[in-house]
C-alpha cells in the first residue's frame, strides 16, 4: 500500500513539475518580450526622441 501511495505522489510531482516548467516558459517569454520593448525606449531615449 506504501508503494501504490509513493507512485501517486510521484505522478502528482511529475504533474506539478510540468506544471511549473509551463508557467517558467510564459515568464521568460515575458522577460524576452520586456527587454525588447525596454531596449526599443532606451535607443530612443538615447537617440534623444520622446518615448
Amino acid at each position: 500500500m506504501k508503494l501504490f501511495g509513493y507512485e501517486i505522489s510521484l505522478l502528482n510531482f511529475t504533474r506539478l513539475d510540468h506544471q511549473i516548467g509551463k508557467f517558467r516558459a510564459i515568464r521568460d517569454s515575458y522577460r524576452e518580450a520586456n527587454v525588447q520593448i525596454y531596449g526599443e525606449q532606451l535607443a530612443r531615449l538615447l537617440d534623444g526622441d520622446e518615448i
